[in-house]
């Protein structure tokens, strides 16, 4: 059996409204698009903030954390379903089949939405300003999967 690579990630925040929160410890998730990088529970992280422009300054603050859970999301302009990563099949708009159990499609009008931005540090904490916040980053019109990462 091979044992898996731990692999250490750097991670900028730029959502500046987050920033006292998960300097303070009161919050403890950010949400990533899944692209080239595998996060894995466990692995640990630098977190960091720049003095200035994004990538054109030096880090403002550092902290390092560990990954304690990773849940996978596929969302849209008006919701995301959770999945975990396990194989889907589409149901529509209602939700979604994930290995033989539903996975509901969530709203972002919704209160489960109003509780994910809470525990994202959004501000004001709601799911459509989480919508908001997270079209600044990432495409929603593509259906893009996201990590919610939390240490």
């Amino acid at each position: 059996m091979e044992e898996a690579i731990v692999t250490t990630h750097i991670m900028s925040m730029t959502y500046q409204e987050k920033i006292p929160a998960v300097l303070e410890g009161t919050c403890h998730q950010t949400i990533r698009e899944e692209g080239k990088t595998h996060f894995r529970v466990g692995e640990p992280v630098f977190l960091h903030g720049w003095v200035d422009k994004p990538y054109h300054s030096p880090w403002s603050w550092r902290m390092k954390v560990h990954l304690t859970e990773v849940i996978t999301i596929i969302a849209d302009l008006d919701g995301y379903r959770i999945t975990d990563g396990q194989s889907i099949d589409n149901l529509g708009r209602h939700g979604w089949h994930v290995d033989n159990k539903y996975a509901p499609y969530i709203e972002w009008s919704s209160c489960m939405a109003d509780g994910l931005a809470i525990l994202d540090g959004i501000v004001p904490p709601t799911g459509l300003e989480l919508k908001k916040v997270l079209s600044r980053f990432v495409d929603l019109e593509q259906e893009p999967i996201l990590k919610i990462l939390r240490w």
